[in-house]
């Protein structure tokens, strides 16, 4: 697995109803609520302190209005990429997270997965096909706009752990100086 050697940023999207009450979203099509839209207001005050090439977003509404408010001015053109949205669940969608063992840590086999749920490596192999077009095509650090478990992927990949996610968490994603270390990644709500 290659993937250009380019900085870029990522934000989470805003909360949304099935976030607070911590069911599965998948695919399953949620706008922000109240909470959200205010993280998101929030988030954008944080991203005027950046300067990104573009954003690039999931198609999934709570991604887009995400992007949207982010970008309300708007200074950066938003591209809407499919390979960015969430993982698959299937018939899992709307269940309780502890029905999913893959949610705490333990990655399920395709036989374990609810009926219609992507396959881990599918899923994996789109985030990464969609991460090397994007940095294939931006000359300064991009914005992606997208997931928690788009985040995991990319956490796995190139830093070879996991991290907190929290709604609208801006990252920063540098690549390393020498070959076979890990990138570094910095949460800038840190500071």
């Amino acid at each position: 697995m290659s993937i250009p050697h380019s900085s870029f940023y990522f934000i989470r999207h805003g909360e949304t109803e099935w976030n607070r009450l911590k069911l599965i979203m998948g695919q399953t099509d949620i706008p922000l609520n109240e909470t959200g839209i205010r993280q998101a207001h929030e988030a954008r005050k944080m991203l005027t302190k950046i300067e990104v090439e573009k954003i690039y977003s999931s198609p999934l509404q709570r991604a887009r209005q995400t992007a949207e408010i982010i970008n309300e001015d708007p200074r950066y053109p938003i591209a809407y990429m499919d390979n960015l949205k969430e993982r698959g669940w299937g018939k899992g969608e709307g269940q309780f997270h502890e029905t999913l063992s893959d949610f705490k840590g333990i990655e399920l086999s395709v036989a374990d997965l609810p009926e219609g749920a992507e396959p881990y490596n599918t899923f994996e192999a789109r985030v990464v096909l969609a991460l090397n077009k994007i940095l294939a095509q931006s000359s300064k650090p991009p914005l992606i706009v997208g997931h928690g478990g788009i985040f995991r992927v990319l956490t796995k990949l190139l830093a070879e752990s996991s991290f907190p996610l929290e709604n609208c968490a801006l990252y920063f994603f540098r690549p390393p100086e020498h070959p076979g270390h890990p990138w570094l990644i910095a949460n800038l709500n840190d500071g």
